[in-house]
């Protein structure tokens, strides 16, 4: 198989030392932007170029929203022909507005009456029902969009522990085990139901594990197509790829696709109409975070740097620590720091104990204004904001054709305010 590059996994060091002196002549930046993103568009086709030639043109895929939702972001990923995964109904109406004829999937596991009611004007879309009750509302109201059925295989997935979506007890699914109303529910469903569903969890390396989870749901929707011919017509093998933060470690999403395409030929074959929705893989790395430290402790053999994203921005990282790590380095203008390197405490502009992205990392000694540089932001960081404390989303900036742009602006404190009106 002929594959993309897939090796450069975020920007290096001499791009960043670059993008950094532009951004600071380019007119973009204010004395208001005391942190700003920076995701390179290049970064991001290229993770969804790899995903189309390692599946191959029997698949279709989506993008997971939640992982990225800006709309120039979206809006470009929908002119690649990708369509859109969406965890609530805010998140369809977003793809709806970008969307240009592609597939919105919508998954989840709270869909009011009201909602789907209101849903039934969208087009292209197909709705996932969390487990055999909701799918009993879904068809109580003659919705005539595409329906599918979430399964949860019961296995185990990623070591962290709150990405697992397939435990016994969870939230996720009908649990594989009702293997009979299953069975009775699809075979006898109106002819709109014709899905089915299945995600084990997020950052799973183990691909022989996430492998055999979809190929027990397979077997189940084949069970069906038996004793219906023809009634599943799609596969949603979700998503969950695995992204990794050292540079030293990359997971191939096309030794996956080898594995899939060993252990499930049918997904392949054209028998299905088989969908992915990876959100994580094509965003991270195309985000660099970029952020002035405005104080320093120093200590005996330790420093704490307090710089303007924490916890508001990297929620999973302040408030699961040890779970989540990035790679960061320092700017003194438009170098890299590379003095002796101490213990640091890397800690956010909120107030409380917790708000520390990283402890004990080693830095180079800091000063104040110089710039913290954070790696692979792109997905689940900013999508999480938090409003504890009230601080402004930071500017957004993108680069794409050696051109630098505006994705989203500052901010204002008047904005921030009107939220708690």
């Amino acid at each position: 198989m002929n594959q993309p590059n897939i090796s450069q996994k975020h920007n290096t060091r001499q791009e960043i030392l670059n993008h950094h002196k532009n951004l600071r002549s380019s007119g973009l930046l204010s004395k208001q932007d005391n942190a700003f993103i920076l995701i390179d568009f290049a970064i991001l086709h290229n993770r969804l170029n790899c995903v189309s030639t390692a599946f191959g043109h029997t698949f279709k895929h989506s993008v997971a929203v939640k992982s990225n939702p800006l709309t120039k972001v979206l809006k470009s990923i929908a002119s690649k022909g990708f369509g859109f995964e969406c965890a609530s109904f805010e998140e369809v109406l977003q793809a709806e507005r970008v969307n240009q004829n592609q597939l919105i999937i919508w998954d989840s596991p709270a869909k009011t009456k009201l909602e789907l009611e209101s849903s039934k004007k969208i087009a292209n879309l197909m709705v996932n029902a969390n487990d055999l009750f909701e799918l009993n509302k879904i068809i109580s109201i003659d919705h005539k969009a595409i329906i599918g059925l979430r399964i949860n295989p019961l296995s185990s997935g990623t070591k962290i522990t709150s990405m697992n979506v397939s435990s016994e007890y969870s939230k996720f699914g009908e649990p594989i085990s009702s293997r009979n109303q299953i069975l009775d529910a699809l075979s006898n469903a109106p002819s709109n139901v014709c899905a089915v569903h299945v995600h084990l969890s997020s950052q799973n390396v183990n691909f022989d594990l996430q492998v055999d989870a979809i190929r027990r749901v397979l077997n189940l929707a084949l069970e069906v197509n038996g004793a219906a011919p023809n009634k599943i017509r799609y596969f949603n093998i979700g998503g969950g790829f695995p992204v990794s933060y050292n540079q030293n470690v990359e997971y191939s999403i096309f030794e996956y696709s080898e594995k899939l395409k060993i252990a499930c030929p049918e997904l392949f074959d054209g028998q299905f109409e088989t969908i992915t929705e990876f959100g994580r893989y094509y965003h991270a790395h195309s985000g660099v975070a970029f952020s002035k430290i405005e104080h320093v402790k120093h200590f005996d053999q330790h420093q704490t740097i307090i710089n303007h994203l924490g916890a508001d921005f990297f929620l999973r990282e302040c408030y699961n620590p040890g779970q989540w790590s990035h790679e960061f380095s320092v700017l003194r203008n438009d170098s890299f720091l590379e003095n002796e390197l101490t213990k640091t405490d890397i800690g956010g502009p909120l107030c409380f104990g917790g708000d520390y992205i990283s402890k004990n990392t080693l830095l180079p000694k800091v000063l104040p204004d110089d710039t913290l540089v954070i790696a692979d932001v792109g997905a689940n960081t900013f999508s999480l904001w938090s409003r504890h404390c009230s601080r402004p989303f930071p500017k957004i900036l993108g680069f794409e054709n050696e051109v630098y742009f505006i994705v989203k602006e500052k901010e204002t404190a008047e904005t921030v305010l009107q939220f708690w009106d």
